[in-house]
């Protein structure tokens, strides 16, 4: 790791950055280093205060596992023909709205929104610290990590996380460059910033939420044209959904 300010917001942090390990991709080495779950947030918004200037951005992955399976994954799309370049290129082409509009000829959309924004608890604590499973009886447990990884991966901005992993493009999971585009699109509406990653899950901090129900509905609408299971599998309705992203500082995505 060259970069003086990272180094220097790392000891501030009380992270030794002599254990920080080198995962060499194209287009540069990914830094990662196993600390503490405890205070994540505070973490990386010390790190995200100086990643414009250092060009790497901080962002959790559970542990060296997921890390492996981001970078095996990253590597086959490479061996395809695949480039972070082209992505990124790709993703300006992507007006994400018009996106939006053609996803709603697809799906039934109807049949999943409500009645208009619905009372839930806005998401303001991120979910991927805690591991789930199920006990004896098949009922679902959170049990909080005591590690994570933290990675700090080398690009100018945050929207080009997904383009720099090649992510997603299976199944209902949109492919690298409408990721970017559509992570573009909110960071500039929303200030939603990528803080967790998964092979299937995505996890932002948003500093900017919806404050209204009229666009609290359009947001909760983008949400399910890129991410159904966010609906289907998760709140219901996008009414319901409206109402939990009123006011919500963190957002979650998990492509099943």
């Amino acid at each position: 790791m060259q970069s003086p300010i990272i180094l220097d917001r790392l000891k501030s942090l009380n992270i030794d950055a002599s254990n920080l390990k080198a995962n060499e991709v194209s287009g540069g080495a990914i830094y990662s280093i196993a600390i503490d779950a405890q205070n994540l947030t505070s973490t990386w918004q010390s790190l995200r205060a100086v990643a414009d200037e250092a060009k790497y951005w901080p962002v959790f992955v559970k542990d060296e596992d997921m890390l492996e399976q981001l970078i095996a994954s990253l590597e086959q799309s490479l061996a395809e023909g695949k480039s972070v370049a082209q992505s990124i290129e790709k993703s300006r082409e992507i007006d994400f709205r018009s996106w939006v509009e053609s996803r709603k000829l697809e799906c039934e959309l109807d049949e999943y929104m409500g009645d208009g924004p619905e009372d839930s608890e806005p998401l303001n604590d991120l979910t991927q610290i805690r591991e789930f499973t199920l006990d004896k009886d098949s009922m679902p447990v959170f049990t909080a990590l005591d590690r994570v990884l933290l990675l700090l991966v080398p690009i100018e901005n945050s929207w080009h996380l997904p383009a720099f992993f090649q992510y997603g493009g299976w199944n209902f999971h949109p492919d690298a460059a409408t990721h970017t585009a559509a992570f573009k699109h909110w960071h500039e509406k929303y200030g939603a910033e990528p803080v967790f990653i998964a092979d299937d899950t995505l996890e932002f901090f948003v500093s900017n939420p919806p404050r209204s129900q009229g666009d609290a509905m359009t947001l909760a609408i983008e949400h399910f044209m890129y991410c159904e299971d966010r609906v289907t599998q998760g709140e219901a309705t996008v009414s319901r959904l409206a109402g939990a992203l009123m006011d919500a500082t963190v957002w979650y995505f998990w492509f099943d």
